[in-house]
């Protein structure tokens, strides 16, 4: 029969399971917090907390989760796509049913917007919509819209991807997560600036930068100064496009900040050729078509290459 030490012992034990588990926990919604100040610090912190947990398990995917969405930073692309993968199984076994449709989420956007597979990335978007509106929460369809809404404007569907975007910002103007709708406003002012639109997508981004800057999230503030960039360029402010880029430079680093470099210095290459300055575009966009090839961005070697030859014929 078991003595009062024995019960007093199993209790000690569990108690210290459920504070280790409880840490890993918060381990992993650091990493979330973390990744887009410094995605070398994020990534090895998440993989130590997938290194500590079942795979099989509902934190053992949120963990992977968390690995993948930092490997995609650091520009390792197919690695993220692979742990995306693994999270995305895991916690569709394992639930809970939110993080799964975030996972589901991020890995279309990975997919999509980074290797290039529109098809797959449609597939895992639309999975995730569904999922978001199972759950019945605005925010989380909203937060799923503003990814799938430029998916469907880079494969032609125009109309559908601005009233998404619209729509996205409709779901959004009240959550209690700023960074998605930051998020909304500079996909919307996104998708009018791929259109020719820089009147629009200006005021958008504009309104979107000071949500970035008060999180505190370095990658997308830049990202955020970078389109900024592009449409000020397009809408006759290119002095203020090329000083805005200029005070960037001190904030990204190709070495730790992966496609983001990237897509700063394709900002780079296409203001410069707004701007009339068509050899150093090319020069530029050169510089980010290596990269984007090294790293397997498909998505961004198209849009680099697409640039590039519009350089080449002005020079």
């Amino acid at each position: 029969a078991e003595t009062g030490d024995d019960m007093s012992v199993m209790c000690t034990r569990a108690q210290a399971a459920a504070l280790a588990i409880d840490e890993l926990d918060r381990q992993i919604d650091q990493v979330f917090a973390s990744m887009g100040v410094d995605p070398s610090a994020a990534h090895a912190l998440a993989r130590q907390t997938v290194d500590a947990l079942p795979a099989d398990s509902s934190l053992g995917g949120r963990a992977r989760h968390a690995l993948g969405m930092t490997e995609c930073l650091l520009g390792r692309i197919a690695d993220g796509c692979a742990s995306l993968t693994a999270a995305c199984e895991t916690l569709q076994t394992h639930g809970p049913a939110r993080a799964a449709c975030r996972a589901w989420r991020d890995y279309g956007s990975a997919l999509s917007h980074l290797a290039g597979d529109t098809q797959a990335g449609s597939e895992a978007l639309e999975r995730a919509l569904a999922q978001a509106g199972e759950l019945g929460d605005p925010h989380e369809q909203g937060a799923v819209m503003i990814r799938l809404g430029p998916l469907l404007g880079r494969i032609g569907r125009i109309v559908e991807a601005q009233t998404m975007l619209e729509r996205a910002v409709d779901l959004l103007t009240t959550s209690p997560d700023r960074s998605a709708y930051a998020g909304a406003l500079g996909n919307l002012g996104h998708h009018h600036l791929m259109q020719g639109r820089f009147d629009l997508a200006v005021p958008l981004m504009r309104a979107e930068l000071p949500l970035r800057e008060s999180a505190g999230d370095r990658l997308h503030a830049v990202n955020c100064r970078s389109n900024l960039a592009i449409a000020l360029a397009g809408a006759g402010q290119g002095d203020e496009a090329l000083a805005l880029l200029a005070d960037l430079a001190p904030l990204i680093d190709p070495a730790r900040d992966g496609h983001q470099w990237v897509d700063y210095v394709l900002a780079r290459g296409h203001v410069s050729l707004l701007v009339g300055d068509a050899a150093g575009a090319r020069a530029l966009l050169q510089t980010g078509l290596d990269a984007a090839r090294r790293q397997g961005l498909n998505t961004i070697e198209i849009d680099l290459l697409t640039l590039l030859a519009q350089a080449e014929e002005r020079c």
